[in-house]
């Protein structure tokens, strides 16, 4: 398994995206607006509502599987991938958002700040490569996720308690360092467990179908937590502040997924399936880290495209949407990779250098 892509994950991650992309998409185009949901015919809005509210935890398992498999790989970005890309996609996410929602143009904490910082504090802790000290960190992490701080008197309303702890209720709480910082190293620590022990999770052990039982009665206990999120502008405070049960039961039923993932018997019934080796060619699995950052760009041409013509609420239009917008992303993605390709070719090293290894959401 070690020279080849688990294809368990690369169907997570093709599921994880489409849901991210019809949240995204739903955002972009409803929650300025929620009248315009009955404008829709029927399968749009079902099928839309469906998966939206299915991949409301599909931000928290992305994020935990990103770096599960940079742990996995132990290994990091490259510089110039952590210090110049990653700002730079932040800038221009902000932009959008400010478009998007016709504002003035400002930074906004949000998932991209979130994940250069998590770099860095991993960076720091491995430069020790102390055990014990990774594993002090893992229990923090977990503690933080068992026990996220809500309130801190100390901090009045501004970008800094926006950053530690999220600003509700005026629904500016996405991707908070606390406690999400906790699962980016918990997601790392658990990927540099599994890459230890390889041999060892290529077979189930007998006490796992009782753990996975579990997993399964207590998802579905908790099945209402994430699918009852609002589509509207709440969500954000409504998604990161849910109690931690909420939180684990479904983090946990996707660690289940991945965990199935690893075991050889279901990486050789997934190779005899050409369902199930398809996603793998995809550029939103090769270039996960590209292809999120161009379905912000693709919605947000669509619905300048859309309010041009008076058509942000046109069923039809909302349907070509939904089903071409994914299309559209990943054959941007593949323009971009034969680009970021010939770069490399002609420029060589540099800052064309960080679109290679290792690659974020790689899972070979």
């Amino acid at each position: 398994m070690s020279h080849e892509r688990i294809l368990g994950i690369d169907c997570i991650k093709t599921f994880l995206f489409l849901c991210i992309y019809l949240f995204h998409m739903h955002d972009f185009f409803y929650a300025l607006d929620p009248s315009s949901f009955f404008h829709s015919p029927p399968i749009f809005w079902q099928l839309g509502e469906l998966v939206a509210r299915l991949g409301a935890f599909a931000g928290f398992a992305t994020l935990a599987l990103t770096f599960f498999l940079f742990g996995m790989k132990r290994s990091l970005p490259s510089f110039w991938f952590i210090l110049v890309i990653l700002p730079c996609f932040w800038l221009v996410f902000c932009a959008i958002t400010a478009l998007k929602d016709l504002n003035t143009p400002s930074l906004i904490w949000d998932i991209y700040p979130l994940i250069f910082v998590s770099f860095l504090a991993i960076a720091f802790i491995e430069l020790f490569s102390l055990p014990t000290l990774e594993a002090f960190f893992a229990i923090l992490s977990a503690i933080l996720l068992i026990f996220p701080p809500r309130e801190l008197s100390f901090l009045s309303p501004g970008f800094m308690k926006e950053m530690l702890i999220g600003l509700c209720p005026i629904d500016y709480a996405d991707w908070p360092l606390l406690p999400w910082i906790g699962l980016s190293y918990l997601g790392y620590y658990v990927g540099k467990f599994a890459k230890k022990h390889a041999r060892r999770l290529a077979k189930a052990y007998c006490w796992e179908y009782g753990v996975g039982f579990f997993i399964l009665v207590n998802l579905y206990l908790h099945r209402k937590a994430y699918f009852a999120t609002p589509l509207n502008m709440s969500w954000a405070c409504y998604n990161f502040h849910r109690q931690a049960d909420d939180f684990w039961a479904h983090l946990l039923f996707w660690a289940l997924l991945v965990r199935l993932s690893l075991l050889a018997k279901v990486q050789q019934a997934l190779a005899g399936s050409l369902w199930c080796r398809w996603p793998s060619k995809l550029a939103i699995n090769q270039s996960f880290y590209l292809a999120y950052f161009l379905h912000y760009i693709v919605l947000f041409s669509l619905l300048g495209i859309l309010r041009s013509h008076e058509l942000a609420s046109n069923a039809c239009a909302l349907n070509a949407t939904l089903f071409f917008g994914p299309i559209l992303t990943e054959g941007l993605s593949r323009k971009m990779q034969v680009f970021i390709s010939w770069m490399r070719r002609n420029l060589g090293g540099g800052p064309i250098d960080f679109f290679s290894n290792p690659r974020p959401f790689e899972s070979s």
